[in-house]
């Protein structure tokens, strides 16, 4: 049974770094498809505007550098702070694996 529970831990862990199950969406690694899909307000051609950004000036240090892709403002940044992320977040280390 523990290995059970520690697997779905791994796993749990593993989505949650991804972004799948936080419901976020990396900047520095998402795909036109991926921005596109997922931050509201932003359509393909946007996404591409951000990708191409990216491949200039190297991977965004804050989400408030959103601001420097020509089309993107405070508005939709501010609509999508618990969207877009910048690092992907950090396994959870807080589930207790010994109960069971």
């Amino acid at each position: 049974m523990r290995l059970k529970n520690y697997c779905l831990v791994v796993l749990i862990g593993m989505l949650w770094s991804t972004g799948i199950m936080a419901g976020t969406v990396n900047i520095n690694l998402a795909d036109v498809g991926e921005l596109a899909e997922n931050i509201h307000g932003i359509g393909p051609r946007l996404a591409q505007a951000i990708v191409n950004y990216r491949a200039q000036y190297g991977d965004f240090g804050s989400i408030d550098e959103l601001v420097g892709v020509r089309g993107i403002g405070l508005t939709i940044i501010k609509a999508n702070r618990g969207v877009i992320v910048v690092k992907d977040a950090p396994l959870q280390t807080q589930i207790d694996v010994t109960s069971d």
